[in-house]
C-alpha cells in the first residue's frame, strides 16, 4: 500500500469511529436495541458493545471494498483483512470506552460532560487519536525479516 492509501484507510477508520461514537448514532440505534440511556444521556454498556459489533462489520466491509480496488498482485487475503478489522475493532472498543474518556477527561477539559459522557470535543479528540494510532500501525512492516 502506498502512503496515500494508508492515510486514506486510516482516515476512513477515524471517520467511522466518530460516526459510531456520536450520541446521535446511539439514539438512532436505540430504536433497534437499547443503546442509549435518556436519563443519563449516555450510551448503555450494551449499546457500546452493539456499536463495537457494527464497527467490526463496517470496517471489514470497507477493507474488502478497498482491497478490491488494489491491483491483482497487491490484494490481501481475506484472513489479513479480517485480522486488520479485528485489530481496529479492538482499538475502537478501548478508545471509545467510557473509562478511556474518564481518563482523558482528567487530562483535558471539555472531554466529558456533566453526566460523565463524552462531549463532541471528546469524541473528535478520540477520533483523531484513533486515526493516528491506526495510521502508524499500518506503517509497520507486515513481516519480520
Amino acid at each position: 500500500m502506498s502512503i496515500g492509501q494508508i492515510f486514506g484507510s486510516a482516515a476512513v477508520n477515524g471517520i467511522l469511529f466518530i460516526l459510531l461514537s456520536h450520541p446521535i448514532t446511539y439514539k438512532l440505534t436505540n430504536k433497534l436495541y437499547n443503546t442509549w440511556n435518556e436519563g443519563t444521556k449516555c450510551p448503555t454498556n450494551y449499546g457500546h458493545l452493539f456499536h463495537v459489533i457494527i464497527f467490526f462489520i463496517l470496517s471489514l466491509l470497507l477493507k474488502i471494498i478497498f482491497n478490491m480496488t488494489e491491483s491483482k498482485y497487491d490484494r490481501k487475503g481475506f484472513g489479513v483483512l479480517l485480522k486488520f478489522a479485528l485489530y481496529c475493532t479492538l482499538l475502537f472498543f478501548v478508545i471509545s470506552g467510557k473509562e478511556t474518556y474518564e481518563i482523558t477527561g482528567g487530562l483535558s477539559k471539555g472531554v466529558l460532560a456533566n453526566g460523565g459522557c463524552a462531549t463532541g470535543w471528546g469524541i473528535s479528540t478520540h477520533g483523531i487519536i484513533f486515526f493516528l494510532i491506526t495510521f502508524l500501525a499500518m506503517l509497520l512492516p507486515n513481516d519480520c525479516d
